[in-house]
């Protein structure tokens, strides 16, 4: 197989597998966090849930639940996980657009290899 990637001038197979076989490896956590039911959800409640603890725990004064809920939501450790969040989401859509780039090299190596096999010589 080899002999015809180099005269279609493709990448070698194996090599394009490997490294998308290590992409996968990388999203796999990303996809089970932010994926479809994935946990961010429930984590990003329960940092908020955290957070309203820590406003309550340091106020003075008597709060309604809508003050600690606003106070909560501004609060700068929830603002450090909703930050990581956004950063977790953008490194699995970079990994994902990766991982379909590769397999579109695929597919078109696929192509191009059945299109050399069938020149006639």
């Amino acid at each position: 197989m080899s002999d015809i990637e180099t005269r279609v001038g493709i990448a070698p197979l194996d090599l394009l597998l490997a490294e998308r076989e290590q992409l996968v490896a990388e999203a796999a956590s990303l996809y089970a966090l932010y994926g479809p039911f994935g946990t961010s959800e429930h984590r990003r409640k329960v940092a908020l849930a955290l957070a309203e603890l820590q406003v309550r725990s340091t106020a003075t004064e008597k709060m309604t639940e809508g003050k600690v809920d606003a106070l909560a939501r501004t609060h700068p450790t929830y603002f450090a996980f909703l930050d990581a969040m956004e950063e977790g989401r953008a490194k699995w859509l970079v990994t994902e657009t990766a991982i379909q780039s590769i397999t579109d090299r695929i597919n078109r190596g696929n192509h191009l290899t059945r299109y050399a096999a069938s020149e006639p010589r």
